[in-house]
């Protein structure tokens, strides 16, 4: 693995495991219950962290991170990413937890991305 990349993928799962990558249901039972649909978020949010260099919400205080859950705000997407890319972790980060796409869905969407060589990101 690339140093860089290892790097990335160091940083991004000691954001997930403190707390930055928690799917707004695991951070207030308003937002429903957890489950399988908590790890969906969790995934995106390890994605945009593995290819932007920072996490979801990275510019926000812990507090203006859970005000702008509570508004139901997004992270943002960098346009620079691909459109099928945006397109899931939009998806990902539903607020409507029975919006989120399932686990098979998404490993369907990488892999017909891998096979049309869509994988790649600009900057």
């Amino acid at each position: 693995m690339h140093r860089g990349h290892s790097a990335h993928l160091r940083s991004a799962l000691v954001q997930a495991l403190h707390g930055v990558c928690r799917a707004p249901e695991q951070a207030d039972a308003e937002f429903g219950s957890k489950g399988p649909h908590s790890d969906v978020w969790c995934f995106a949010a390890c994605m945009l962290h593995l290819t932007t260099g920072q996490p979801p919400y990275h510019d926000l205080s812990q507090h203006q991170m859970l005000t702008a859950m509570i508004k139901k705000r997004q992270p943002e997407i960098p346009t620079s990413m691909p459109a099928w890319m945006q397109q899931a972790l939009q998806q990902c980060f539903s607020f409507d937890t029975a919006a989120r796409p399932s686990v098979p869905y998404l490993h369907q969407v990488l892999l017909e991305s891998w096979r049309t060589d869509d994988l790649s990101i600009t900057e």
